[in-house]
């Protein structure tokens, strides 16, 4: 359903997610916040390898083994 290509899909898709409260589930206990990331110096001029450190403003956006919060 993701990669779909089609436009109704698509849509679909988007309007399901954007509208989809976790809060309510339970993933906040089973999923919770880490640790502030030990950014290392080269991270701020090159990527890391499991994505943390990546984004200054949000350090775990986008790292591997990360929910989406």
């Amino acid at each position: 359903y993701g990669n779909s290509t089609d436009p109704v899909t698509s849509q679909l898709t988007r309007e399901a997610v954007s509208s989809w409260n976790s809060r309510s589930t339970g993933f906040r206990e089973r999923c919770p916040r880490r640790d502030v990331p030990n950014c290392q110096p080269a991270s701020s001029k090159y990527r890391t390898a499991d994505g943390s450190c990546n984004n200054l403003e949000h350090l775990w956006w986008g790292s591997a083994m990360s929910t989406m919060q």
